[in-house]
């Protein structure tokens, strides 16, 4: 789905897509966009294969005709051993598989242009 106020934004997306064959769920949201071109991007996507969830916060533009996204990113682990289900009640279920593994986070700040992907900075926890 896709919604906004204006054509100038704020925008709010979400959906699923296939990355490489993998189904993917993916939520983006913008801010207005700026008298310089610029315009805050948020995007998270939670691929169903892998335990993880990817999130960037930046801002977006063009300079010199190429796209541009810098910001913060952060990777962490997501919970893939259970699921919520709605019992012929109404009400939901949580169901889990046993003990999900160890979290773990990383985060950082990154630049994207048609060129490549720079991660400045990062720290790794578990």
């Amino acid at each position: 789905t896709i919604s906004a106020k204006s054509l100038a934004g704020p925008w709010r997306m979400d959906g699923t897509l296939r990355l490489d064959g993998l189904r993917t769920a993916v939520t983006a949201s913008t801010g207005k966009a700026e008298g310089n071109g610029q315009m805050r991007l948020r995007l998270k996507a939670d691929p169903d294969a892998y335990p993880l969830v990817i999130e960037t916060d930046g801002n977006a533009g063009i300079v010199n005709g190429a796209a541009v996204y810098s910001g913060q990113f952060k990777i962490s682990g997501a919970d893939k051993n259970s699921a919520e289900l709605r019992g012929t009640d109404g009400e939901t279920v949580k169901v889990s598989a046993g003990k999900p593994d160890p979290g773990f986070r990383l985060n950082g700040k990154f630049s994207l242009d048609h060129q490549k992907l720079g991660v400045d900075e990062f720290r790794f926890e578990t």
